[in-house]
This record gives C-alpha cells, sequence and structure tokens, in this order.
C-alpha cells in the first residue's frame, strides 16, 4: 500500500475571519468555546468563516436581494460573479491551509448555531496534480469549484423553509464556513487513491437531569442520512462495546471534480443499525478504527462539565500522527424540564419514539397524508393546532415544506415502521421550532384501547388535547381534554 502522508505533530489548526463585520453563530459557538474544546481533549478544527457582510456587494450586484421570487434569487446567485480582489481574499485564506487539507474541503452554510438541515452543505475533492498546487492551472481549476460549492451554498439560504425558518427565528443572513473534509484517502500498493473513507460522525445532545441523547453514524456532520444510526443511551455515554461489523458497510461512489473532467471514486458508508453491535469485526475498513466511539466518553464529560447542556457535532480524524476527535460544531442548549400532568394510564396513546420536549396543550386537530394547499392554509390561519400525519415512516417528515407545520402545536406520526430520526441533526428542525414530535405504530398502542387509537378516538377539529413529550426519556404522552 503506497504511503498515507500525515499532519506533522505540531501542525496547528488555523481560523480564518474573512470580511467585515461580525461571524455567523455556527462559527462563533467553536471560537468562542475553543479553550473549553482544548482543556476537554477535544481537538479544534481548521476553520475558515466567511461573514454575512463579505457577500453584500455580491447579493446586490448580482440581482439576488432585488429578484421577484426565490427561484429568481438562485437563478442571480449562480450566475453572479465575484470580483478578482474578493477572490483573492478567498484564495489565501483557503490556501493558508496546510497542503493535505486544501483539496479537500467541506463548504457550509454558516448562520445557526445548532444543527436543524436547512441549508446545504457541499463537498470540494480535487486530486493533487504532478505539477503541483500552486500551478495556474491548478488554482484556476480550483477556484472554479470552489466559487460553484460557495454558490450553491448561498443558494440554499435563498429556499421557502431557509427563508420560513430564519422569519420563524428571526435571523439574519449567512456566511460561509469551509472546514477541511474529515476522512481519510486510502491507496492501492501503487499509490493510486482507492476511495474516500468518511469520518465517524457523532451528533449530541444534553445531559438532561443525566441522561444524553446521540446519534452515531459516518459522513461530517450528519450529511450521510442513511448512515445515521440513532441511539437514546440514557443515563450513560456511548457504549463500550461499540462495533461496526464487516456486514454493516457498502461502498457507493462520490463525484470529485475537476474543471471539465468528472472523476468517480468508492466513498464508503455504513447502513445497517442492525448489525451495529455486532463483536465479529472491528469498524472496517477505516484506517481511524482504533478510535472507538466510547473513547470520546472522557472529553465529552468534560466539555459538558465546562459549558453545561449542549449540542455537539463531532468528527473522527486520522489526518495527524494519531486519531483524534474534533468538534465542527457547539452550541449551548435550552433543555425544557416538563413533568407530565397526568398519570400515563389515562392517555390515549403513548410512545417511545420521540423528537423534542414540551408539555402542549392544542387546539383543534388536522389530518392528513402529504404536505398540500390544504394543510399550508389552515396552517396559516391556525396556530397551536394537533398536526396529524398517516405517514410510511418516522422521517417522513424530513421533505415537508415548513410553512405546512411551523405553527402545529405539536405533530403526531402514525407510522407502520418505527425508525429514527426525524430529519437530519436528530429531529433538530422540529426542535428548534419548539414543536414536539411522537410517532404510533399503525396498530394497536396499548391493549386496553382499540386498535388505531389515533382513528378510533374523536381527533376532529375543536377537540383538545394535551401533548407531552420527553426525548430523553423516550416518553410521549396524550391526553384528551374535551
Amino acid at each position: 500500500m503506497g504511503v498515507i502522508a500525515k499532519l506533522p505533530a505540531s501542525y496547528i489548526p488555523i481560523q480564518v475571519v474573512v470580511g467585515p463585520g461580525s461571524v455567523s453563530p455556527k462559527s462563533a459557538g467553536v471560537i468562542n468555546k475553543r479553550e473549553a474544546i482544548i482543556c476537554s481533549g477535544f481537538h479544534k478544527p481548521d476553520m475558515i468563516s466567511i461573514t454575512p457582510k463579505f457577500f453584500d456587494r455580491f447579493f446586490w450586484d448580482s440581482g439576488a436581494l432585488s429578484a421577484p421570487n426565490l427561484e429568481k434569487a438562485q437563478e442571480s446567485i449562480y450566475s453572479g460573479v465575484f470580483l478578482p480582489e474578493e477572490r483573492q481574499i478567498i484564495m489565501d485564506a483557503v490556501l493558508s491551509l496546510h497542503p493535505l487539507l486544501r483539496c479537500r474541503l467541506m463548504v457550509r452554510s454558516d448562520n445557526y448555531a445548532r444543527g436543524m438541515g436547512v441549508q446545504k452543505s457541499e463537498i470540494l475533492y480535487i486530486r493533487m496534480r504532478r505539477e503541483g498546487i500552486t500551478s495556474s492551472k491548478f488554482l484556476e481549476d480550483f477556484w472554479w469549484e470552489l466559487q460553484n460549492r460557495m454558490k450553491t451554498v448561498l443558494a440554499s439560504d435563498f429556499t421557502s423553509n431557509a427563508q420560513e425558518f430564519k422569519r420563524i427565528k428571526d435571523i439574519g443572513e449567512s456566511g460561509i464556513l469551509i472546514m477541511p473534509l474529515y476522512g481519510e484517502t486510502t491507496y492501492d500498493a501503487s499509490g493510486k487513491p482507492l476511495y474516500l473513507a468518511p469520518p465517524l460522525s457523532i451528533n449530541f445532545l444534553g445531559p438532561s437531569r443525566g441522561r444524553y441523547i446521540f446519534s452515531i453514524g459516518s459522513g461530517f456532520g450528519g450529511q450521510n442520512k442513511k448512515a445515521s444510526i440513532y441511539l437514546n443511551t440514557g443515563k450513560e455515554l456511548i457504549p463500550e462495546n461499540m462495533y461496526f461489523s464487516r456486514r454493516c458497510c457498502t461502498y457507493v461512489n462520490v463525484v470529485i471534480c475537476e474543471r471539465g473532467t468528472v472523476h468517480m471514486r468508492e466513498f464508503l458508508e455504513f447502513f445497517s443499525p442492525n448489525s451495529f453491535f455486532e463483536r465479529e469485526g472491528s469498524m472496517y475498513p477505516i484506517s481511524s478504527a482504533n478510535l472507538n466511539p466510547a473513547s470520546v466518553n472522557a472529553p465529552l464529560s468534560n466539555l459538558i462539565r465546562a459549558i453545561g447542556s449542549c449540542y455537539v457535532e463531532i468528527v473522527s480524524d486520522s489526518m495527524g500522527e494519531s486519531p483524534c476527535w474534533v468538534v465542527v460544531q457547539l452550541s449551548d442548549l435550552a433543555i425544557p424540564k416538563t413533568v407530565s400532568p397526568l398519570p400515563a394510564k389515562s392517555a390515549i396513546a403513548r410512545t417511545s419514539l420521540v423528537s423534542g420536549s414540551g408539555l402542549v396543550e392544542t387546539e383543534g386537530t388536522f389530518v392528513t397524508k402529504e404536505p398540500d394547499d390544504k394543510i399550508r392554509e389552515f396552517n396559516r390561519t391556525h396556530n397551536n393546532y394537533l398536526l396529524i400525519i398517516d405517514a410510511s415512516e418516522a422521517n417522513n417528515l424530513t421533505n415537508w415544506p415548513i410553512n405546512c407545520f411551523s405553527n402545529a402545536g405539536a405533530i403526531l406520526l402514525r407510522v407502520r415502521t418505527m425508525d429514527n430520526p426525524f430529519g437530519s441533526h436528530i429531529g433538530g428542525l422540529f426542535r428548534e421550532l419548539g414543536i414536539p414530535v411522537l410517532a404510533f405504530k399503525s396498530e394497536a398502542i396499548l391493549s386496553e384501547v382499540p386498535p388505531d387509537p389515533l382513528v378510533q378516538v374523536d381527533l376532529s377539529e375543536g377537540a383538545r388535547h394535551i401533548v407531552y413529550a420527553d426525548e430523553f426519556r423516550k416518553r410521549g404522552l396524550v391526553f384528551r381534554l374535551a
């Protein structure tokens, strides 16, 4: 096998801010807590944070801000042109990264501090060339690919979901955050690249009264939805006996672009939660396999003691002399403390599949199978209602427009299979909107009630209910008031 280049032991990650004004909350969460990150035993990431104000000129001159609709705004962004001096500033920042990191980048939207999966992230992975990374031809191709990724991320801020979320949360324009694409390129005996192995990715929430929630999978920051394996570990952190088996792996293609040329490479992903706890083999074939996920427990415990309840995205990094864990996103987390007002036995339905925590009294209901104009209009004219969705699986909500549920008090999913999570980032969108989501199987939920209680019980418009949700205790209850 060819020699795999590594970062020197003395390498110190860089943090560069490009543009006037303040960085956005995603960058600020890591920058402001970098001392706690390092003291806890984690590594801080390389970060290039481009402020929202840097793009003011680009948005105005491209016509995105004066476009008649969101579709035209996106078209304006894709056709917009960065000035030579803007290009130079961005390229200078990116080229300040270590040479091993410059050609494998994650271009992320920099806006909201916690994960909610509304805006896009883009991968840029370009092969090294014999003439080197400073040749004019390479730099031209590099900028072509980088600006295209940046435009895609900027355009994702001009979607109906992104705009609605920003309106509800009263947040401003987005910047861009550029980080290395963590993972490792492996080689055959001749030195030919075989595939890019993704890092292990951990999304973590907690603690809430001594309990935690996390999602483990492959990919950067929960990007690979198929690979995300959702676990609620209760009062323990990540179990020591956690392994991936060989049967838990598959290969898919990822496109590696150079201007005018497209290269296909194999990308490893995990896909089978059923074999998650098998012990026949270690995490295969990622070279960072000697990083058992449980090795994150000590630094994570230190971080929690330092800053309290938090949302954290952590990835494994094998680019250095020894594998380590890198915090790529970090934010404080306010967790509502709720107590069920009624005994569980009086609930008309209960479930252990819950996203979000809260106690909501709803007025009126709406039952639907899909997002359409009827639910969109009902959502526009009603507040704090109970939305019941006849779904095929619990993560059915991933592609729902926000304006079809944004005013709901709670969402109940009637599903055939119990699955998690509710969308990306362990249901972050619904948690940030303050809407608890509960999933129920279509058959009987409780032996003492008729089959399919959400159909048998009167949930017609005008009915009032209390919905209690505690995702850290995997407990969801529905009570009828009238």
